[in-house]
């Protein structure tokens, strides 16, 4: 049986992209560009290209299932070409 983790349902994700961005880049370095590669990359591995919603960290939940599908930390910080 797979682990799987979900937010608790009191936790209030964020839903807004640029809010995401400005905290991945002011508290981990990360580029939105960068962000937006790796969520897309997150994304494809799904089907049926779900809504997702974000922690304050990263992580990127599945907006309906609240199921955890990936990190836009994941990787650090990286140069962008």
């Amino acid at each position: 049986m797979k682990n799987v983790y979900k937010l608790p349902d009191d936790y209030k994700p964020i839903k807004n992209w640029d809010e995401v961005t400005r905290r991945l880049k002011e508290y981990h370095g990360i580029d939105p560009k960068l962000a937006s590669e790796r969520l897309h990359a997150i994304k494809e591995g799904i089907t049926g290209n779900p809504d997702v919603i974000f922690d304050k960290t990263g992580g990127v939940y599945h907006a309906n299932t609240r199921e955890l599908l990936g990190y836009l930390t994941e990787g650090g910080a990286k140069a962008i070409k």
